[in-house]
Order: C-alpha cells, then structure tokens, then sequence
C-alpha cells in the first residue's frame, strides 16, 4: 500500500520524466486535450453539428462562403459589421465550402477548433521556459487547460490566448530590456 509520501514522489517522479522532454509533454498535453474534447463532440448528435448562422462565427463563416464578404454577424443581416478576429471564420468557411452545410462540415469545423485549442495547451510547456519560469509551470498550465472542457462558441479564445503569449512574451522581453539598461547604466 502506498503512502502518501510515496505515492507524491511517484507522481512527481512522473512529471519529472514527462517534462525533461518539451516534444514528451508537449504529445501528453496535446493527445490528452484532443482526445477529452473529441471524446465530447462524439456525444453530439450530429443534427446538432450543422452549421447555421445562429451564432457568430457560424454567421460569419457562411456570409464568407456564400458572398465572400466578412459581414453579417447575427441574425438580422448588418452587411460588412463582423469584428471577429479573421483568420478563424475564413477557414471555417473553406471547411463550409469543401464539404458543404453538412453536418460533415460541423465535424470538420469543431475537430479544427479542437486541434488549435489542444495545439495552444500544449505549447504552454514550451512557451512557459521561453519566458523564464520552468516548464514544470507549463505542463500545470497545459494540463489544466487541457482538462478544462468549454464549447466556446466561436475563435475568440483562440486569438485571446496568442495575444496572451504575445503580451507575455513582450513583457518578458521588456523586463529583460530594462535590467540590462539600468545594468549598463551603473
């Protein structure tokens, strides 16, 4: 029987092993997100997966495939008026476009939304020692998100968690700025 001390150093052991290699935790963060969120979509029925213009992103997206115009945000048509990030409705409208508004393309759309989710979890370990605390940090993060199950209804959280990385990354790159000046300058 384990105690608790034991089986502390066993887990801890573990993570050791899986963090030592950024491409290791990077796959167990990675396989571990997808297959939870895949897992849920499997769930849905699929009548539920077609795509409609109920939503944002949905509205966007066929607005794009339809009329090649990033318009029409919501239910009533407001013409050239969406301010979602763009990249994200625009392949989603390829997806639209190549199979249709199929529930098929439901499938597809979600499993790209899943795949960049899980991809931006799983570059937490990584990012995380870029920026100067340890990986051991990341992994947490990683695995906290990837544990997190939310259907965000459209890319926003996608480009939120960039920015996040990117303002993370400048205020890395400023502190570091400003103690080689004030370094320099004694």
């Amino acid at each position: 029987m384990f105690k608790k001390r034991d089986l502390l150093s066993v887990v801890r052991a573990g993570v050791d092993w899986v963090v030592c290699s950024p491409w290791r935790s990077f796959f167990v963060i990675f396989l571990l997100s997808f297959a939870i969120r895949v897992n849920q979509l499997n769930q849905i029925h699929s009548r539920y997966l077609i795509p409609d213009a109920s939503r944002e992103l949905g509205a966007i997206a066929i607005a794009l495939m339809e009329t090649g115009q990033f318009a029409n945000p919501y239910m009533i048509p407001t013409g050239p008026t969406a301010h979602l990030p763009p990249i994200i409705p625009f392949i989603i409208s390829m997806i639209y476009r190549w199979f249709g508004l199929t529930s098929t393309a439901g499938y597809a759309s979600r499993l790209f939304v899943i795949a960049n989710g899980s991809l931006l979890y799983a570059m937490l370990p990584w990012l995380s020692d870029k920026l100067g605390t340890t990986r051991h940090a990341g992994f947490i993060g990683g695995i906290a998100g990837a544990l997190l199950i939310e259907w965000h209804g459209h890319g926003e959280y996608l480009t939120g968690m960039v920015m996040g990385f990117l303002l993370a990354a400048f205020l890395r790159r400023w502190t570091e700025n400003s103690i080689h000046c004030s370094v320099s300058v004694c």
